[in-house]
């Protein structure tokens, strides 16, 4: 998996969610922030790409890091297995300079520890334009499976207009976390979101669908409707 960073992030921010893949044995890359100027972000995340030698090859983008796997995924599709957007950004997604950006990011007082970490994340940047060079491809032109998880009620990137862009997209399917901000990787339900990102991985590297094996709402144990972030 190669994790592309959005505004104002650093590899450090997915140091969590590394940790869980790689306790199953996948092998995770992670770029920083994709906007951020006079770096080499983008031509990392691609260089990371061209690499081989893995496979299946996962691009997980956040934010603005969204926008570049699907672009990625859309120029070359023979290198990219799957995507995994986190907080799709649409143009409207730019939080007005001097409003506190944490609360909109995340509920967790735990994450809230981490990002206050200025070698984290910048706390201003979601106030900065996503670069017009980072703009979505043609929904029609991604033909790898995407798993989209967005939160229902991210402040920053309006689940709507995500949804009106998941649904042109061949193989896509949407993930949506009850309650969710911004940063769904390391929001409240972070666990439940690993959970459908390991899923999606295993589907790939299988070959065959792996959540219709498992359910949250049949048999001893699962009574009931599921927990709550999954739907």
């Amino acid at each position: 998996m190669i994790v592309l960073g959005g505004r104002g992030e650093t590899p450090w921010a997915y140091a969590r969610l590394g940790r869980r893949l790689s306790a199953d044995a996948y092998r995770v890359r992670a770029v920083g922030d994709v906007t951020a100027p006079r770096t080499r972000t983008v031509e990392l995340a691609k260089n990371l790409l061209r690499e081989g030698g893995v496979a299946p090859v996962v691009l997980l983008g956040a934010d603005a890091g969204s926008l570049l796997a699907l672009r990625l995924a859309a120029a070359a599709p023979q290198l990219v297995s799957g995507v995994i957007t986190i907080g799709f950004p649409s143009d409207r997604a730019r939080v007005p300079d001097g409003v506190p950006q944490l609360p909109l990011r995340t509920t967790s007082p735990e994450h809230w520890a981490t990002l206050a970490d200025p070698s984290v994340l910048d706390p201003n940047a979601l106030s900065r334009s996503i670069p017009l060079n980072l703009s979505p491809p043609a929904p029609e032109d991604i033909r790898v499976p995407v798993l989209a998880v967005h939160g229902a009620t991210d402040p920053v990137a309006p689940l709507t207009d995500a949804l009106a862009y998941y649904a042109r997209i061949p193989e896509a399917r949407v993930f949506v976390v009850d309650g969710g901000r911004h940063d769904s990787v390391n929001d409240a339900a972070h666990r439940s979101v690993a959970a459908a990102v390991v899923l999606f991985l295993e589907e790939l590297r299988n070959g065959a669908p792996t959540l219709s094996a498992v359910s949250l709402t049949e048999g001893p144990g699962f009574p009931g409707p599921p927990p709550a972030g999954c739907r």
